[in-house]
């Protein structure tokens, strides 16, 4: 996907990478790092779009993570357990408990809120 030191950027202070059982990028995982930095921003190039990550975290706010998940592809959240999320995509919006490990996204631009 990228150059070592680059791989480092985006995956421990970013959080985004390509599933290991991915074939030309159809499979990404997005995991903001909270702990490494109080916001971070990346985006890659893939074969079918740009896949983005953004967040940003301020003590006793909400965290607000934004995700682009290019065409034909499937995404994988992972976000801390404790946290409730507000999900946001376009004119719909979803409240919900994580019970999961993982959030199961398609294609599209996401807005989840997290809330300690």
């Amino acid at each position: 996907m990228y150059a070592s030191v680059d791989e480092f950027f985006y995956e421990s202070v970013g959080g985004l990478s390509v599933a290991s059982d991915a074939v030309g990028a159809d499979h990404l995982i997005y995991f903001p790092q909270f702990s490494t930095a109080s916001s971070a921003s990346v985006s890659y190039e893939t074969v079918r779009g740009t896949a983005a990550l953004s967040w940003r975290q301020v003590p006793g706010q909400a965290a607000q993570v934004n995700i682009t998940v290019p065409l034909n592809t499937r995404a994988d959240v992972l976000l801390p357990e404790e946290m409730l999320v507000l999900w946001k995509r376009e004119e719909e919006t979803v409240v919900m408990k994580r019970e999961a490990k993982a959030l199961l996204l398609g294609s599209g631009v996401y807005l989840l809120e997290l809330i300690a």
